[in-house]
């Protein structure tokens, strides 16, 4: 690896182990990474269905801090599908509008 290459890693491979959650990644014209990130209830605030966000914190949080063990990966799924399925049916009956249902969408 060249010293872009490591430089790049490296801050991939920081995030990666966050509890954080990347907004964007820009590749600077000098090829270094840039990422936007935000604490997890930054990124959440406003958002109804606490509960839910409660459990697919912990699950994600789980999954992410077990260095991606397959098994962990199911409760994650699971917690997204739950939150997805809920947001998409509060959405239809006009209890949270078109922002909060990207945001459930785009885990």
């Amino acid at each position: 690896m060249n010293a872009l290459q490591r430089h790049n890693h490296a801050i991939l491979r920081k995030h990666i182990f966050s509890p954080r959650i990347v907004k964007s990644l820009n590749i600077l014209p000098n090829g270094v990474i840039k990422l936007d990130d935000l604490e997890w209830q930054d990124y959440w605030d406003g958002c109804s269905l606490q509960s839910l966000l409660d459990k697919l914190f912990v699950s994600w949080h789980g999954w992410i801090s077990s260095w991606f063990d397959r098994a962990k990966l199911n409760s994650y799924v699971y917690d997204y599908f739950c939150l997805l399925e809920t947001g998409l049916a509060a959405y239809q009956s006009g209890e949270i509008d078109l922002r909060f249902l990207n945001k459930y969408s785009g885990v």
